[in-house]
């Protein structure tokens, strides 16, 4: 059966963006007489899955697209919609926030990126940049006491301030520690502080998964209410609170 493929001319801020969806129906997926997809049970496949991602200059080849990317904010208000309208297509199901989204394989010590001449990285997001590898396979005993992956290692987003004094810190975890890693990789508003895109619509996201679920009607509650502040998620840090390196180093002497 012939693929769908489903495109969009969209305008933001002066740059023309593409928008694709291509989608290769199978049993009880039907395309509509325009073309575009038909409500679909996509999101019961175990093998089929739909995320949204912001596009972010957080690599040096990406630098000088820094200037038309979407503000956190901006995006925050399109992923709500885009989630929604995923939902009433059947590609995805709500999207309840994560529990916990900071366990990525690059802080893991045995979590590895090898690239075809052998360098071996701890994130995708280096692997076009040489110099920030981590060893190779021609020399693994390097890697173990190389400063790079040393730094992958000690990496916690307790030693920032910001992250320290956040509600969201229990489920986001720092989300992404490249952009504290190779904080001098990123520009924009990605590098002054790598936040998720749902510490800017939590609000939204989770009245949307109320209405979705017949919890709440529109009626209930006031829009103007409804919107997100990040200000909102920060909470007081007491002065001179210990950082977590600290509280190691402590843990440390007592043992």
């Amino acid at each position: 059966m012939p693929s769908i493929v489903s495109h969009e001319v969209v305008r933001t801020r002066g740059a023309r963006l593409r928008r694709w969806l291509h989608a290769r129906p199978r049993e009880g997926c039907r395309a509509g007489r325009n073309g575009r997809l038909r409500p679909t049970p996509f999101s019961r496949r175990k093998n089929f899955s739909v995320y949204f991602a912001c596009v972010e200059a957080i690599t040096t080849g990406c630098h000088s697209i820094a200037p038309v990317c979407m503000t956190k904010s901006d995006y925050a208000s399109l992923e709500t919609k885009l989630h929604r309208r995923a939902y009433e297509l059947g590609l995805a199901s709500l999207p309840y926030p994560q529990g916990f989204r900071g366990m990525c394989a690059a802080i893991r010590p045995q979590g590895f990126v090898v690239v075809p001449n052998g360098d071996i990285h701890k994130c995708w997001d280096t692997v076009s940049t040489p110099r920030l590898r981590i060893g190779t396979l021609f020399d693994l005993e390097s890697v173990k006491t190389d400063q790079r992956m040393l730094s992958w290692l000690r990496w916690t987003p307790f030693e920032n301030k910001s992250c320290r004094a956040c509600r969201l810190l229990p489920s986001c975890g720092g989300t992404c520690a490249h952009k504290f890693v190779n904080s001098d990789q990123t520009r924009g508003e990605a590098a002054s502080l790598p936040c998720p895109s749902w510490k800017y619509d939590i609000k939204q996201r989770l009245l949307m998964i109320a209405q979705q679920s017949g919890d709440v009607r529109p009626e209930d509650y006031d829009p103007a209410d409804a919107v997100t502040f990040p200000d909102e998620m920060q909470i007081a840090v007491p002065a001179g609170a210990p950082t977590d390196l600290e509280m190691r180093e402590d843990a440390c002497v007592l043992s």
